[in-house]
């Protein structure tokens, strides 16, 4: 198993959290307790610092999403249904493209930093995980669990 494969636990850790089973409930628990403490050691081991010209970076770049890109009514921006963003009428992708592009020209550093960031989180995320993970024994999944739900959880089914 990977760290990645960790966050899709998670995910799908979050989804099930509502079913009320006591047995189901008690080992999703354990896990969600196991599996964030090992992601707060990943976050702990990229330690971002920022260089100067971030925060301006940081501030135009919202500002140029803000201007392509739809938004719902909690700040998420909209997908359609296979995952692409829906973009403000006359906007393009390839234009926001080009507009972050000539950002990341301005601020080198930034950019540099962070394409460095991108790759060491990838690095520790495709690392094999040690974490012994609870397993759940497939007599006590629920009887209502959807196949799309177990395959989030899949890791964590004991035949």
């Amino acid at each position: 198993m990977k760290n990645r494969d960790l966050l899709k636990i998670q995910a799908g850790i979050e989804v099930l959290s509502n079913i009320k089973d006591v047995k189901f409930s008690w080992c999703l628990l354990r896990n969600k307790k196991k599996i964030k403490a090992e992601l707060e050691t990943i976050q702990e081991a990229l330690n971002y610092e920022k260089v100067e010209g971030t925060d301006k970076y940081d501030e135009e770049r919202k500002e140029i999403l803000d201007s392509h890109i739809e938004y719902d009514q909690n700040n998420k921006p909209i997908k359609d249904e296979v995952g692409n963003l829906i973009f403000k009428n006359g906007k393009t992708k390839d234009e926001l493209e080009s507009r972050i592009s000539e950002l990341n020209d301005k601020y080198p550093e930034v950019d540099k930093q962070l394409k460095e960031y991108e790759e060491k989180q990838n690095e520790l995320l495709d690392s094999d995980c040690e974490l012994e993970l609870y397993k759940i024994k497939f007599d006590n999944l629920p009887e209502n669990i959807a196949m799309a739900e177990l395959e989030l959880i899949e890791e964590l089914i004991d035949e």
